[in-house]
C-alpha cells in the first residue's frame, strides 16, 4: 500500500537564474498551491496543443481590482483563450479603469466609516474613488439608453460586446478586457447578470426611462 501513496517525491524550488515558465513548472512537484499553479499550467499546455479544442476563461474574485487586467487582455490579444466566462464585477472594474478611473491600495483592515466619509469605496486591500465609479455607472446607463431596445432580450454577451465596442470609442487605456474581447471577437458571458453593478445601472437606466429591457445569461 506505501508503494501505491508514495509513488512521487516532492522537490524543493531551486534558487537560481531561470525563466518563470520553468519556475511555474518546478512548483508542481510542491504543495499547495504553488503545485495546483503548476499543474494549472500544463493543462493548459496541453490544451493548446490540440487541434481541435475551445478553450474557456473563467474569472472569479476580485482580480480586475486588484491589477491583473492586462495579464487578461494579453490571453485574448494572442487568441489563447476562445470564449470567457467572467462575474459582471470583474467587467464593471475593467470598464471603469478604461474610462481612465484608477484603483489605489489599501490596507485589509482600515476604517470603513471614515472611508465612507471621505467618499473612498474599498474591496479588501483596494481603494477607489465613489466619485469615479458613478461615472462607470452613468456611462453604462448612457449606452444602455442609447442602444438597447425595448421589448428586446439580450444575452450577457451582447451586452459585453456593445460596451466594449463603446468603451472603444472613449478609451485611452486600450489594454481593456472588454475592449480587446471586442476587437478580437472572443465572446464574455456573465452569469447573474443582473447582480452585479453592470445590471443593476442597465435595470435602473430601463426603470427610470419606463423601457421593458431583458438580459440572459446566454
Amino acid at each position: 500500500m506505501k508503494r501505491y501513496f508514495l509513488k512521487q517525491k516532492t522537490k524543493p524550488v531551486e534558487i537560481k537564474k531561470q525563466e518563470t515558465s520553468n519556475l511555474v513548472e518546478d512548483m508542481s512537484l510542491t504543495g499547495f498551491q504553488g503545485r495546483k499553479l503548476g499543474e494549472a499550467i500544463k493543462v493548459w499546455q496541453q490544451m493548446l496543443k490540440e487541434k481541435e479544442i475551445t478553450i474557456w476563461l473563467g474569472i472569479s474574485g476580485a482580480i480586475v481590482p486588484a491589477g491583473m487586467r492586462k495579464i487578461i487582455s494579453f490571453l485574448i490579444k494572442n487568441r489563447f483563450v476562445d470564449a470567457i466566462c467572467s462575474t459582471g464585477a470583474q467587467l464593471f472594474h475593467d470598464l471603469f479603469e478604461a474610462l481612465n478611473k484608477k484603483h489605489f491600495l489599501g490596507e485589509p483592515v482600515m476604517n470603513d466609516y471614515r472611508l465612507f466619509q471621505e467618499g473612498i469605496v474599498r474591496i479588501y486591500d483596494v481603494l477607489a474613488k465613489e466619485k469615479d465609479l458613478l461615472e462607470g455607472e452613468f456611462f453604462i446607463k448612457r449606452v444602455a439608453l442609447n442602444y438597447l431596445k425595448e421589448n428586446q432580450i439580450y444575452s450577457s454577451r451582447e451586452i459585453n460586446e456593445l460596451l466594449g465596442r463603446e468603451l472603444l470609442k472613449v478609451s485611452k487605456n486600450k489594454n481593456s478586457i472588454l475592449i480587446d474581447a471586442y476587437r478580437y471577437g472572443v465572446p464574455i458571458f456573465t452569469p447573474a447578470f443582473g447582480n452585479s453593478y453592470i445590471g443593476i445601472a442597465i435595470w435602473y437606466a430601463a426603470m427610470k426611462a419606463k423601457k421593458k429591457i431583458y438580459c440572459r445569461f446566454y
